[in-house]
């Protein structure tokens, strides 16, 4: 039997793209997941999660990794979709690529029922089982390992959008850094860069300026 596990990295930035990854392993060979040192990826350091990536690469049975990038997304908020509904699309869309006997999904909505069903609704192929958690990450290796290869594309992403715009930081709307460039950014373009997620719905305030980011945008 063919077990994946499905997670993304870039959900919440409000620069860059969401990366999303379906690992897949035979069941009798995700022991091997630990004996590498595969854990939670939030317990791992960026530099933890560089070295066990071409291990999981080789290790794995198959792999399809998802960029989500910044232009589809705010093209699918233009019209109305949900990221949460983005997401369970292209889910939907690696399994049916993959098409392992059971995935072992990080829910992406508080509601796990309603999303596990929007993915499973979307399948073409209907052999695949689906058990979809919060914070499945900690609880199958699996799924870290799927984690840590969506995080560590997307830390190289931001690295590379860093070559061109300057320090820009994690690209999450808690970074300092990140909040930091978009003020000087705007500051001196009068909009936000392309590389901005344009109605992202963030409360944060901009450090400093008193004004929220949803005002920009």
């Amino acid at each position: 039997m063919l077990v994946g596990g499905l997670d993304e990295a870039g959900r919440g930035p409000v620069i860059g793209p969401m990366i999303i990854t379906l690992y897949v392993l035979p069941e009798d060979e995700v022991w091997r997941l630990a004996e590498i040192g595969v854990r939670d990826s939030k317990e791992l350091s960026p530099s933890q999660r560089e070295g066990l990536f071409d291990q999981l690469m080789g290790l794995a049975h198959s792999i399809a990794i998802a960029e989500v990038s910044v232009s589809e997304i705010n093209l699918a908020m233009d019209r109305g979709v949900k990221l949460t509904r983005l997401e369970a699309m292209v889910s939907a869309y690696l399994i049916d690529l993959l098409k392992p006997d059971l995935v072992y999904i990080d829910a992406a909505s508080v509601n796990i029922e309603r999303y596990c069903s929007s993915i499973k609704a979307r399948l073409k192929s209907r052999k695949t089982s689906l058990r979809c958690l919060h914070r499945a990450d900690k609880a199958f290796p699996i799924v870290s390992a799927a984690s840590i290869i969506s995080k560590v594309v997307r830390d190289r992403a931001i690295r590379e959008l860093s070559k061109t715009y300057g320090e820009i930081g994690s690209g999450y709307p808690s970074d300092p850094k990140t909040l930091s460039f978009l003020k000087e950014w705007i500051s001196k373009h009068g909009s936000p860069p392309p590389i901005v997620r344009k109605r992202w719905k963030t409360l944060r305030r901009l450090k400093g300026g008193g004004r929220t980011l949803e005002e920009y945008f």
